[in-house]
């Protein structure tokens, strides 16, 4: 049995649109690439922006503004609660920003200060053996407000982090066709698959392909791979988990 989900609105709905078209661009056989990225020798390995910049906007310019205080420690407090609950976690974990994504913007004011924009960074954790946690940290800016700070799941998901809020009951539920009675199970980390059928016609003219994601459901002594499919339109991104396709791993 499938449970669907539609997700629409706002500037999350923007993300997962924005983030399928970022995949379908340096993905798709037939799209132009728009997306560019350099090496930060300060620490960020790979940068990469959905669109082109704008000309009086640089990536050294970005990445000074998410290193800047108190910005930085908010994300650095994010990293530390995201690192201790992620699985082979030891105290000996060492974090390594791995990639930053310029998903949205940026918008800079009449001084050239940053004053909108949608970052995501994903840090990688070393030091613990074989574990190696991908933690997300995403980076909102607005107008007139403070900066919102805040983890999605582990791994490689190209859902945002509202979508994957929304669709964790529908993991849930796939998990507990293996483990009936747990009653609670988290997502311990996130694969984006594959991408799954033709272009859809979304917002913006945009067309974006549905895609697949393997999400990791651990809790009650058990492991479960659970199987996501996103399908964007005009109007939201519909979720669905087939529970026949979960996997007991443990």
């Amino acid at each position: 049995m499938s449970k669907v989900l539609k997700t629409g609105g706002g500037i999350v709905l923007a993300l997962v649109l924005i983030l399928g078209g970022m995949m379908l661009l340096t993905n798709g056989p037939a799209a132009a690439a728009t997306a560019t990225s350099s090496r930060d020798d300060a620490g960020i390995e790979h940068v990469d922006s959905v669109q082109p910049l704008p000309p009086n906007v640089t990536f050294e310019q970005i990445k000074a503004y998410l290193r800047q205080a108190p910005l930085y420690q908010l994300a650095l407090g994010q990293l530390k609660r995201g690192q201790e609950r992620s699985p082979g976690y030891c105290p000996a974990m060492k974090l390594r920003s791995v990639h930053l994504l310029v998903a949205q913007g940026p918008q800079v004011d009449g001084n050239g200060a940053i004053v909108g924009g949608v970052f995501r960074e994903s840090w990688m954790g070393l030091n613990c053996g074989d574990a190696h946690p991908r933690l997300n940290v995403w980076t909102v800016v607005q107008a007139n407000r403070a900066p919102d700070v805040f983890l999605s799941y582990n791994g490689t998901s190209i859902a945002d982090p509202r979508l994957q809020r929304d669709g964790y009951p529908m993991a849930m539920a796939s998990a507990n066709h293996r483990v009936p009675n747990c009653a609670r199970m988290e997502v311990a980390d996130t694969h984006f698959d594959t991408y799954e059928g033709s272009p859809m016609p979304a917002s913006g003219g945009r067309r974006v392909r549905p895609w697949r994601e393997a999400w990791l459901m651990v809790g009650c002594e058990h492991a479960v791979k659970v199987v996501m499919h996103f399908i964007p339109d005009s109007t939201g991104t519909s979720a669905a988990s087939h529970a026949q396709e979960s996997v007991l791993l443990r």
